[in-house]
């Protein structure tokens, strides 16, 4: 269970390093908003205690 937590978790990070990519990169907002998309799809593990 606390590998699926740090796996879903670390899904969670990527989608929002993805998301600041793209919008450093200065992309469109269309791709921002699939990016950011993408990112809530992930279930929140953040406010799931990982001990």
């Amino acid at each position: 269970m606390s590998r699926q937590l740090k796996i879903s978790s670390m899904l969670a990070v990527a989608a929002m390093a993805a998301t600041a990519l793209l919008t450093s990169l200065g992309h469109s907002d269309r791709t921002v908003h699939v990016a950011e998309q993408a990112a809530h799809q992930q279930p929140m593990a953040q406010s799931v205690p990982l001990s």
